[in-house]
């Protein structure tokens, strides 16, 4: 019944105009427009040399030189390169390479990070984040779904970190390489150099 009810609701927003369903062969996705002020696309997604205001992807995105200037959600994983990012949720693995994040941003799964900023803080909930010649302000490490204990371990290689590291699920371990620097504390975690 319920998918009945959807299916009704998409027809009548189409029809209103509200919302709007096409292929664009340059982004190589289908896209739903709502309004003016939001993208949703299904599928895996390219996008190069772009910008939106506020994204939705719902499968697997890849970007080079995108710009978002509000908010990101992806179901999905994320690879950025060269890319700017305001406010991001990440529902899947996140590889980032020259991006800069300016808002809060969120990522459920693995995140590697090479040569980026992350302007405000960020929460992760995975057992593993690599992060390299980047700088974060503060990460949280969410606890995992699991119940039993499980290690999380974030590696830094020279990386700073401007604020905080708090690892929830309190079985957090830090491996410092290279030049990196932690300029708050760790709560919840331990500190091993390399």
């Amino acid at each position: 019944m319920s998918k009945i009810v959807i299916f009704s609701t998409i027809i009548l927003l189409t029809l209103s105009g509200c919302i709007s369903f096409y292929h664009d062969d340059r982004k190589k996705g289908i896209g739903v427009e709502i309004g003016s002020a939001h993208d949703v696309f299904f599928g895996s997604v390219q996008l190069q040399d772009t910008s939106y205001p506020n994204l939705v992807i719902n499968g697997k995105a890849k970007f080079d030189n995108v710009s978002i200037t509000e908010t990101l959600i992806i179901n999905g994983a994320l690879s950025a390169t060269k890319s700017k990012i305001g406010t991001m949720l990440v529902n899947g693995k996140a590889d980032l390479q020259q991006t800069t994040i300016t808002g809060i941003s969120t990522i459920n799964g693995y995140v590697h990070a090479q040569d980026s900023i992350f302007l405000d803080r960020i929460s992760v909930r995975s057992k593993r984040i690599t992060l390299s010649g980047s700088t974060i302000k503060a990460i949280t490490v969410k606890k995992p779904s699991k119940s039993e204990p499980v290690e999380q371990i974030i590696e830094l290689r020279n990386t700073k970190i401007d604020g905080n590291i708090l690892f929830e699920g309190g079985n957090g371990k830090v491996l410092l390489k290279g030049n990196s620097k932690i300029i708050g504390k760790i709560d919840g975690g331990v500190i091993e150099k390399f």
